[in-house]
């Protein structure tokens, strides 16, 4: 836990993976969260290798319907008022580009402190907001440049299960 006065900086970041993703990982069903200071180093470093690789991912995965498959999945930060924390971090799924730089999807998990939102609400957010993310080829997870970092943060079966989903590489094979 970090001070109250840390803890009004924070994020909450989902654990959960996105719920296309259960069947893979049972054991991990459930919204958990792990929460880093706004300032955490390798936090902030996992979140900018996502955001350099997002595009990438996106342009190679987006159909020309301008929709995704269903096992891709992004990680956006919602501002949030809360008295300890100022965002929660969380899975959307379904995701459609809707261009001008806006997505369109639905909440992959049950958000912890997003107002009127539950696990399935629609929500447009713009692709500036995506922290992280995730797409599964039926063996390794790719991205999950977050995930990897919470790694030590967790307990010890749930950190062996996801190291053996993660791709050793988090960028997509060319």
């Amino acid at each position: 836990m970090f001070p109250r006065s840390a803890r009004a900086l924070s994020l909450v970041v989902s654990l959960a993976l996105p719920t296309a993703l259960l069947p893979a990982l049972p054991a991990l069903a459930g919204d958990d969260v792990v929460e880093f200071a706004t300032d955490d180093e390798a936090m902030n470093r996992a979140t900018a290798d996502a955001r350099a690789s997002l595009n990438a991912a996106l342009d190679y995965l987006r159909y020309s319907d301008g929709s995704y498959p269903a096992n891709l999945s992004v990680k956006v930060g919602f501002p949030i008022e809360h008295p300890d924390i100022n965002t929660e971090v969380i899975w959307i799924d379904s995701l459609r580009d809707l261009g001008d730089g806006q997505m369109h999807g639905q909440f992959a998990n049950a958000p912890n402190a997003i107002p009127d939102a539950s696990l399935g609400s629609p929500v447009t957010f713009a692709r500036a907001e995506v922290v992280d993310w995730s797409y599964y080829d039926g063996q390794s997870l790719y991205g999950n440049y977050t995930t990897r970092t919470m790694l030590p943060h967790l307990d010890a079966a749930q950190a062996a299960q996801l190291r053996q989903l993660l791709s050793e590489d988090p960028r997509l094979p060319q």
